[in-house]
């Protein structure tokens, strides 16, 4: 910081486009090290062209630490069709699509939409630290799309994950994790719980990110132990950066912590533990068969077998269910 100070002191006396380099390095640093409300007044503030559209994409990223959903996406809403800086798109897109993976957006939601240029930018072999944010969301969308495809995914993004990200990206692995929980990928699960799979360095903002992710990945796997101190670091993180939809997720996270048993139930499989989802999203057995392009049919007798290894008679106590048993989150 100090450093900035002095550059946006000998930036004084040159051109405009020179004098804002230190302001957006002096914004980053707000936003990093003291969150939203050390960050505000830079973004009131607006002095130049480079730091008012910097600006945004730190505004979504606020955004997405209040929980403020609707706000963030009328703000991608407005940048999505926009001629405007493509890294300033795809920084607010980014925080968009995590939004949508922590709501368990499906695919066929049109929050999805506006993300597929850059879907399949990525396809075509461009990588960059905001693209990689942005693709850690929608990897959920391909969840449900195509699951052997999402798996390959997810790990090639958690490769990413664990490399040095550039000064406007603030990494959100907590999307990863719930990919992997979708996909039931242990491997993944257990992966992002190690100690130096995900890159991370002092700045407070980094680390917690990197603490809730480790830890919910943990808890999910049924190492306790391991999820509890990481939660704890992650909540108290995120309480002082004024994120405090991220501090709930922590505090979720920590109250579900259970034995992988009672995760993942041993006498479930996955297809099951998918239908019982959508029965607890209110679908009817018809709508499931559509969604999973299955028979009706097929449908009853999955749901029948849900009753008897869960003990429940009835499609509300199997949603109950899903939600205690299954959904950390929920």
């Amino acid at each position: 910081m100090d450093h900035a100070q002095r550059a946006e002191r000998a930036t004084e006396s040159l051109p405009p486009f020179v004098a804002t380099m230190p302001r957006a390095v002096k914004m980053m640093h707000a936003f990093r090290y003291g969150g939203a409300q050390t960050v505000a007044p830079y973004l009131e503030a607006r002095n130049d062209e480079l730091n008012a559209a910097l600006g945004q994409v730190i505004r979504a990223s606020v955004l997405l630490g209040e929980g403020a959903f609707e706000e963030l996406r009328a703000l991608c809403a407005e940048y999505a069709n926009r001629n405007a800086d493509h890294q300033l798109r795809r920084g607010i897109l980014g925080a968009h699509a995590v939004a949508s993976a922590l709501q368990g957006l499906r695919y066929d939601n049109d929050a999805w939409i506006p993300l597929r240029s850059e879907v399949a930018a990525f396809a075509a072999g461009e990588r960059s630290s905001l693209l990689t944010i942005l693709m850690s969301g929608y990897v959920t969308a391909e969840c449900t799309r195509n699951p052997a495809a999402a798996i390959g995914l997810l790990r090639e993004l958690i490769t990413q994950h664990g490399l040095p990200c550039d000064i406007v990206s603030i990494p959100v692995p907590i999307a990863l994790v719930y990919a992997a929980r979708l996909l039931d990928d242990r491997e993944s699960l257990a992966r992002l719980a190690t100690e130096g799979a995900l890159w991370s360095d002092q700045q407070p903002m980094l680390r917690a990110h990197v603490a809730l992710a480790r830890g919910a990945a943990a808890a999910i796997c049924g190492r306790n132990e391991l999820a509890a101190p990481l939660l704890h670091e992650a909540h108290a993180q995120f309480q002082s950066l004024s994120a405090p939809y991220f501090a709930g997720l922590a505090d979720q996270f920590r109250g579900a912590q259970t034995s992988r048993s009672e995760a993942r139930p041993a006498n479930t499989t996955r297809r099951e533990r998918e239908i019982a989802a959508l029965v607890a999203d209110g679908l009817t057995n018809r709508e499931i068969a559509e969604r999973l392009v299955l028979s009706e049919r097929t449908v009853e007798g999955h749901i029948a077998n849900l009753f008897a290894k869960v003990n429940v008679n009835s499609r509300t106590q199997l949603a109950t269910w899903y939600v205690r048993s299954v959904s950390p989150v929920a």
